[in-house]
């Protein structure tokens, strides 16, 4: 993946030169067509998602409780919270996506703790508006 493509996505943005290479080489990219099952309510959450364009809804219990768009991150919860997805996602458009296995995000969490503190900052907030 091309380091330049996450200064836009703002998770990355604020990150040097060569911490969002180094995120890069542990990303994977990922790009699905309208109505993919991108995570499923109550699975194991193994990684997680940023979208760098398209459109995804969140259902929870199967009612539609948010849409997501570009720049916004999802499968954190699961990954640093409760260990399974909490919401299932379903893409509304094709999309592309930045995609960090737990294992590699671990690696880097502990390389550049700010990416963390984004994401845990992004969870505490969507927890306040919603319930999981």
């Amino acid at each position: 993946m091309d380091p330049d493509r996450l200064k836009d996505l703002p998770l990355f943005a604020e990150l040097d030169d060569a911490e969002r290479a180094e995120v890069a080489e542990c990303a994977r990219e990922l790009t699905v067509d309208a109505g993919t099952a991108l995570t499923t309510e109550g699975e194991h959450a193994y990684e997680l998602f940023v979208i760098e364009s398209g459109e995804a809804e969140v259902r929870k219990s199967g009612e539609v409780i948010r849409t997501l768009g570009p720049g916004d991150a999802f499968g954190e919860i699961g990954l640093l919270a409760t260990g399974t997805r909490t919401a299932s996602i379903e893409s509304k458009t094709s999309m592309k996506l930045v995609a960090i296995f737990a294992r590699e995000f671990k690696q880097l969490e502990a390389r550049m703790p700010k990416i963390a503190e984004e994401l845990r900052a992004s969870m505490r907030e969507r927890v306040e508006r919603t319930s999981f």
